[in-house]
């Protein structure tokens, strides 16, 4: 059995009520680095 793979910022984006709660959300779910959230988010 395969690991699903980690949800994109994209995927909290479209799932999560506010940016924030998204940003958060990849951030400690998704193990994304706060310089990755930034770039896709082109701030």
């Amino acid at each position: 059995m395969q690991r699903a793979s980690p949800k994109t910022l994209q995927d909290w984006l479209a799932e999560l009520p506010s940016r924030d709660e998204a940003i958060v959300a990849a951030h400690r779910y998704s193990h994304m680095s706060l310089s990755e959230i930034a770039r896709a988010l082109d701030l």
